[in-house]
């Protein structure tokens, strides 16, 4: 597959899996465990609504459970009650004051001096603010950002009057991440579409992969009709399509340097590792389709 180990999600995109189960590569799910066994900082995941983000985080508190004796977790609706972790859900928006429900209930979660903490979403700078002193406390964080790409992170922050210097000191995981639709394996036929060929060729020459591998592009279409399997659909489940930054020396050292946003891609992104690109991996293996690709991800320029 391209060095790609992901397999299509049979069911809802919220249903709870571990984190193997997620659809990461086997070598980037070794190197997100050991990141995870650190213990302090702040993971993040981004991506749209729909995105399996709250799924991702959850599996991800899961695989550190057994070293935690204190987890809690902050959340607009929560998906799933966990008798040993403290779970609450934040009032109504509107408190008449202005402020963030979620993080003022994440405030007074923090008295509790929790081992981690889940916030539901960053989306305000009293958020930030919030999840950057839990870190700085010594707790490991885990919280979403809606939309964007891994090296966005930065300026995000910056924008909430966290500077990138700081939050570098203590970020430690970013992973974006989409669900592209996956084909039914009962149904789906071969394309060999030159616009599929001309995709998968002008991505070839960055994946890190043996040229052997890069041969074995067995790219496939829905088929209109469906079948029973997939209820007409010609796609079924979902398949998760991710890039993935590891915090360390090197990225502090970028973001010391005042590095932007798009060298930091050039750098940090390339080699195939880049949303876009992985996806191609999916569709050269036959898991999705190019369309289905472009309907999720957005495509480089």
């Amino acid at each position: 597959m391209l060095g790609n180990d992901a397999a299509p999600r049979r069911g809802p995109p919220t249903a709870e899996r571990t984190l193997g189960e997620l659809g990461y590569d086997t070598q980037d799910l070794a190197e997100i465990r050991r990141i995870l066994q650190q213990p302090d900082g702040i993971v993040l995941a981004i991506g749209p609504a729909g995105s399996g983000r709250t799924a991702s985080l959850h599996a991800m508190l899961e695989a550190i459970a057994p070293q935690c004796n204190r987890i809690r977790t902050v959340e607009d609706t929560v998906p799933r009650r966990r008798p040993e972790w403290s779970q609450s859900e934040a009032a109504d928006p509107d408190d008449g004051r202005g402020h963030d429900p979620l993080a003022a209930r994440f405030r007074r979660l923090l008295r509790s001096r929790p081992d981690a903490v889940l916030l539901a979403e960053i989306d305000s700078s009293e958020a930030a603010q919030l999840v950057l002193r839990a870190a700085q406390a010594g707790c490991r964080v885990f919280s979403a950002l809606h939309g964007g790409r891994a090296h966005h992170v930065f300026p995000r922050f910056r924008a909430w009057g966290v500077a990138a210097t700081d939050l570098a000191d203590h970020l430690v995981l970013v992973v974006a991440q989409r669900l592209v639709r996956a084909l039914c394996r009962h149904c789906s036929r071969p394309d060999d579409s030159e616009v599929v060929r001309e995709a998968l060729v002008r991505a070839a020459d960055g994946w890190r992969s043996p040229p052997a591998a890069r041969d074995s592009v067995q790219a496939r279409m829905a088929n209109p009709g469906g079948c029973s399997h997939c209820r007409g659909e010609g796609y079924r489940g979902h398949a998760l399509v991710y890039e993935w930054i590891e915090v360390d020396s090197g990225v502090r050292s970028l973001v010391e340097e005042g590095v932007g946003a798009t060298e930091m891609e050039r750098r940090l992104l390339a080699d195939g590792r880049g949303l876009w690109e992985r996806g191609l991996r999916l569709v050269a293996s036959g898991v999705t389709s190019l369309g289905a690709l472009r309907a999720s991800v957005r495509e480089p320029r």
